[in-house]
């Protein structure tokens, strides 16, 4: 890939701190301090470019969820039940489990039960749109 050296640059065991970003106009890519944002790409239309990745879709409700998960989780998952705190140490007890989880195993769970869980005022301005459907 054109400008880079070395493809995996974070742990899959903690957050990552880097990511790659592609430059259309330079067609290199640049490592940038940073976990990704959250989004999608939508294919470009009527382009035949081939390194054309196309028009990047932020995910805004992600993005504005993931620094209050981690604040919440390094204040200690203040909010959560006794039996969740168990589990929640267990998960990251390294010395306890065989196989440690990744990163955004552990991402994804935290961030359902902190939607569950932490404090209310933690989740202001945070609504889970529905599809419609019976839940």
């Amino acid at each position: 890939m054109a400008g880079i050296d070395q493809l995996i640059i974070n742990s899959a065991f903690r957050e990552p701190t880097h990511h790659w970003k592609y430059d259309l106009q330079a067609q290199t890519f640049k490592q940038e301090t940073g976990r990704r944002p959250a989004g999608y790409f939508v294919a470009g239309q009527g382009t035949n470019q081939y390194n054309d990745i196309g028009q990047f879709i932020e995910l805004e409700l992600v993005n504005r969820i993931r620094p209050r998960v981690k604040a919440w989780r390094e204040s200690g998952y203040p909010g959560v039940t006794g039996v969740t705190k168990k589990l929640l140490d267990h998960w990251n007890d390294k010395d306890a489990r065989q196989y440690q989880f990744f990163f955004c195993q552990m991402d994804a769970m935290e961030t359902l039960i902190w939607l569950t869980e932490a404090p209310a005022t933690d989740r202001v301005g945070v609504e889970i749109p529905g599809d419609g459907g019976a839940f």
